[in-house]
């Protein structure tokens, strides 16, 4: 039954939360220490196997060389008005390639998703919004998604856009399954490192810092029990979403089998009912647009809002199956405190016809 969504903080009397950026921070591990074997840690011999375990060596130097990824700089500077047009543009000619270059656009012109770590939560803001690191800050969907962990037993979880870590934590902490987190942003993996440290459940967590895309990429066939997404995919266009990342976390799941139960996509993403999707700093970019496609001008970031859950399904069900659907009410999820409404989706990749 959908509930109104809230953190929750559990016991435990050895974690401490520590705030990005407040100034108590300490030397975190290179990137370059984050390595394929540290990430498949208890996994198997084989050090890729956590991300592909039908990867080559060259896979395996490339899986490595993701690791070494550094974040685009921040823009200060307002948006240029002819760039916003420019991807408006983009996004309406409606085409897989065409919204791919605006994809680029993105990345090229610094409007990427890592931003919102380094210029938001990296300012070390408390409290509701998650700008503070710790195994105890709860949301609805992971006391969900932590349910079907306890039932279904996944060996293996694949997190998208980790952040601080927060989720990942939880599910380590909570459970016997791998976590394995991949995050863009260099300050939030690090911040992430800090504060696991030696915790008794640190054997269970991996986070490095890379592109999700290439890391889909590289492990395309590698039967994983579950992949984990909240608050990231929203960052790339809609029809990226549909005809590239949503078929590459399907590609990387197990599918059903007869002695085999199929793969499990947990997905949160916001809607277009968020209170943030209605905010005077969203510049829409695209009229009658169904994904309300917009660039904050405040944060300097893109973001799509679905306009409503059957919208996001139907990014999702060329390459799904559905088995849960819901909107639910969070309240207080972003610095103002006030009302999003997430769309939460567990979803198993489609068997392809014999």
């Amino acid at each position: 039954m959908p509930i109104d969504e809230k953190p929750e903080v559990s016991d435990d009397s050895n974690d401490n939360s520590v705030s990005a950026g407040d100034g108590n921070e300490t030397a975190a591990p290179d990137v370059e220490s984050i390595s394929c074997k540290e990430i498949a840690t208890g996994i198997g011999s084989d050090a890729i196997s956590a991300i592909g375990n039908n990867a080559n060596t060259s896979s395996r130097k490339e899986i490595q060389s993701l690791l070494n990824t550094s974040p685009p700089e921040y823009r200060e500077e307002a948006i240029p008005a002819d760039l916003l047009k420019q991807m408006g543009s983009l996004l309406g000619e409606n085409t897989l390639e065409a919204h791919e270059k605006a994809h680029k656009l993105l990345k090229d012109s610094a409007l990427v998703a890592v931003q919102r770590w380094q210029s938001i939560h990296g300012k070390g803001a408390s409290g509701h919004n998650f700008s503070t690191v710790s195994a105890k800050l709860v949301n609805a969907f992971a006391k969900k998604v932590l349910r079907i962990i306890k039932s279904d037993e996944p060996e293996l979880m694949l997190e998208l856009g980790t952040g601080f870590g927060n989720d990942a934590m939880f599910f380590a902490r909570n459970s016997t399954t791998h976590v394995v987190g991949i995050e863009s942003s260099l300050a939030a993996m690090q911040a992430a490192l800090k504060y696991i440290g030696k915790r008794k459940w640190r054997d269970r967590l991996n986070i490095a810092c890379s592109d999700f895309i290439k890391v889909l990429e590289t492990a395309i066939g590698a039967d994983l029990d579950m992949v984990y997404s909240h608050s990231t995919l929203h960052y790339s266009p809609s029809l990226v979403l549909r005809e590239k990342i949503f078929p590459l976390i399907a590609s990387v799941l197990r599918k059903k089998t007869v002695d085999t139960k199929p793969g499990k996509f947990c997905l949160a993403m916001k809607t277009a009912a968020s209170a943030s999707a209605k905010s005077p700093n969203q510049r829409k970019l695209l009229e009658d647009d169904p994904y309300n496609s917009s660039v904050d001008l405040h944060d300097k970031v893109f973001r799509i809002y679905p306009e409503s859950k059957e919208a996001l399904i139907a990014l999702l069900e060329p390459s799904f199956d559905i088995e849960q659907a819901e909107e639910i009410p969070f309240h207080g999820y972003d610095r103002t405190g006030d009302t999003e409404i997430f769309c939460y989706i567990i979803a198993t990749p489609k068997q392809k016809n014999a």
